[in-house]
């Protein structure tokens, strides 16, 4: 699982949210969006994973951009992230136990807990 640029996060997201087909469920935008938000998250729960980019400049999410910033042990936790951030996006299909089980993976995860 190969999770080094925005393009690989939503693909893969696209696949556990059972959105892998045009026209697609979630935009792009909403994706990028819930990135951001999931790396805002990590910065706040683990800020010593952003040691080398204390001021949050080298994780400004866009449409192509690299995020090997983050170590790689950690880009599950941000992938769960914007599973999760999506399933709450949707109010139609917004299912709150799934998207809670995901949010305690992405807090496992970097916390150290049970994952």
């Amino acid at each position: 699982m190969a999770l080094d640029a925005t393009a690989d996060y939503i693909r893969l997201a696209r696949i556990n949210l059972n959105d892998a087909l045009a026209p697609f469920r979630y935009a792009d935008a909403t994706m990028l969006e819930g990135l951001q938000q999931g790396i805002d998250d990590m910065r706040r729960l683990r800020p010593d994973l952003f040691i080398d980019d204390p001021d949050g400049l080298d994780t400004v999410i866009g449409p192509g951009i690299d995020l090997q910033v983050i170590d790689r042990q950690y880009r599950s936790a941000l992938l769960d992230y914007l599973v999760a951030y999506c399933e709450l996006t949707d109010d139609e299909a917004a299912n709150a136990s799934r998207s809670t089980a995901f949010r305690n993976l992405f807090a496992a995860k970097l916390t150290g807990g049970s994952v």
